[in-house]
């Protein structure tokens, strides 16, 4: 190869080259200004997360606590409602109590009130035969006496 060819293909390599090197301080340099950017993009997005995190654990903390109290409130209505339920089942017990021994004592009532009705139509019965047949031997009599008296009244009429 001839010298002058060979200095000027060495001269553009080493343009090249040059301007490699430049390429390669320009890609670092916008490497290292990029790096930088993402760090502090990355510590910016951190922080947010570091927020939003601490945000959403006072809010469940908070939703934690309110829903404690509500379950012990619920704990304690269920409690009471309970304690109404066997107040009330108490009640319901002495109530029906009552109205089996109502309901005996109205029976015994019914069957003595029962047994008084037929002794008293049995004594009021022969009673009543009793009268009507004296009341028929008064008619009878009171017939016999009419006779008599009619039987007077033409004796002495005549």
């Amino acid at each position: 190869m001839d010298q002058e060819l060979k200095d000027y293909l060495d001269g553009r390599f080493g343009q090249f080259a040059g301007r490699f090197d430049e390429l390669q301080r320009g890609i670092a340099e916008t490497r290292t200004v990029l790096r930088g950017e993402i760090t502090g993009v990355r510590d910016e997005l951190r922080g947010e997360i570091t927020g939003v995190r601490d945000e959403l654990q006072g809010e469940i903390t908070g939703v934690r606590d309110e829903l404690r109290g509500e379950i012990v409130g619920l704990r304690d209505e269920n409690h009471q409602t309970r304690i109404l339920v066997e107040k009330l089942n108490d009640k319901i017990d002495l109530v029906a109590e009552g109205v089996q021994n109502t309901n005996e004592r109205l029976d015994r009532l019914m069957e003595e009130s029962r047994r008084e009705h037929e002794e008293t139509r049995k004594v009021f019965g022969s009673a009543i035969r009793h009268l009507e047949r004296r009341v028929t031997r008064h008619d009878d009599e009171i017939g016999q006496l009419n006779g008599r008296v009619g039987l007077l009244e033409a004796a002495t009429e005549a």
